[in-house]
């Protein structure tokens, strides 16, 4: 899904839907993959991090802010791994 070129921030394209659950590989960790656009009208980066829900803050360290894959055509990337069971995120 394209975004208008006068909207200006981050926008998701691809992700999880609300309430989905993330299925566990065979080591009880998960993984999620983020992709959208964004538009700014000065250089910046998108960076995304995974908290709980309950406290807001990061599940782990390793899930603190990341930064995602910045693309030349106002597109970016992020592949969130290692993400525990337990939930709710």
């Amino acid at each position: 899904m394209a975004i208008d070129d006068d909207v200006i921030g981050v926008h998701l394209t691809s992700g999880p839907q609300d309430w989905q659950i993330i299925q566990q590989d065979p080591h009880g960790q998960g993984t999620l993959a983020l992709e959208g656009e964004w538009r700014s009208e000065v250089p910046g980066v998108v960076e995304a991090r995974l908290v709980s829900e309950s406290t807001g803050m990061p599940v782990t360290h390793a899930l603190d802010w990341q930064r995602a894959t910045m693309r030349a055509n106002t597109t970016w990337q992020l592949t969130l791994t290692h993400i525990p069971a337990g939930g709710l995120y």
